[in-house]
């Protein structure tokens, strides 16, 4: 199998982060895209709702290891704490609910 060198990057970032093996990310990742809602591509239009403001921060916390941040991003929360970071279309990072001490948005006070 072959993975361009965004993809392996992200995977292995995926994978060091959860502290995991690549092929775990990688099932993961494959997990996420079986299960996506509208049942198509990864890259499909996703809801309004993520869409972040220009210059909003997302913040995960993940305990002891730290917190990691991603300016321009949002985050989506399923009902089981799972997270995923977004980025408009593009998914960043996904975090399983045991690996999240907590998480937030910080986006700037609007301009009067």
């Amino acid at each position: 199998m072959y993975f361009t060198d965004p993809q392996a990057e992200a995977l292995e970032a995926m994978a060091a982060q959860a502290d995991i093996t690549f092929a775990e990310a990688l099932r993961r990742a494959l997990d996420v895209w079986l299960t996506h809602p509208h049942g198509g591509s990864m890259t499909d239009d996703r809801p309004s709702t993520i869409t972040p403001t220009a210059v909003s921060t997302a913040y995960v916390n993940l305990g002891e290891e730290g917190t990691l941040t991603w300016r321009n991003a949002t985050i989506e929360a399923d009902y089981d704490g799972n997270i995923t970071v977004w980025r408009g279309k593009r998914q960043l990072a996904s975090f399983s609910a045991r690996d999240v001490s907590s998480w937030y948005i910080d986006e700037p006070e609007p301009e009067d």
